[in-house]
């Protein structure tokens, strides 16, 4: 059973400390690990559950009272991981939607839920650089089921306050493509 991780921290140099303890602690993949706005640093993992679990509890226990955020899923939708690592190359078709935050955690709950919630492609997620914090995730598929998807990762989101907005366009222009990817 796979599983993924967050750790944010305020702190880049104690980000990259706490990746450097997390990796030597427990067999995990490192998808992403880098500064982001404003001036934090991010790990995201991946594996096995026991193994994500000691990581990312280690991560905790290094970034100390610097840490901004933490977020552990056990089962992630399967999609998830894979678009995180940038491992599979974004297709945007008609029709798309859009969910913004303020907090990357809330990204990646908001992305699971809506690939959970309908059978839409995870074509996009931004993580919080030159966003001011902010993160998105962009979802395609049938109109139902990325209206479904939308409203599904916006419930999570508004849950934890840090929904900013949602947009859903129905028949958007070819000409955008490049710019949702």
């Amino acid at each position: 059973m796979r599983s993924i991780a967050l750790l944010e921290t305020s702190s880049i140099a104690r980000g990259v400390k706490a990746l450097d303890e997390m990796v030597k602690r427990a067999p995990v993949t490192v998808l992403q690990a880098r500064p982001i706005c404003p001036g934090r640093y991010i790990v995201l993992i991946e594996g096995e559950v026991a193994a994500v679990e000691e990581s990312i509890e280690t991560g905790r226990g290094v970034a100390g009272e610097l840490i901004v955020d933490s977020l552990f899923l056990a089962r992630p939708h399967e999609a998830l991981p894979s678009v995180l690592n940038e491992r599979s190359k974004p297709q945007v078709f008609a029709p798309v939607g859009l969910i913004e935050t303020r907090a990357v955690a809330s990204a990646l709950l908001a992305a699971d839920a809506a690939c959970k919630a309908a059978p839409v492609d995870l074509a996009v997620v931004r993580l919080a650089v030159g966003m001011a914090g902010k993160s998105f995730v962009v979802f395609c598929g049938a109109l139902p089921d990325v209206q479904a998807a939308v409203e599904a990762g916006a419930a999570i989101a508004r849950e934890h306050n840090r929904l900013v907005e949602t947009t859903i366009l129905a028949n958007p222009d070819p000409a955008i493509e490049a710019f949702l990817v």
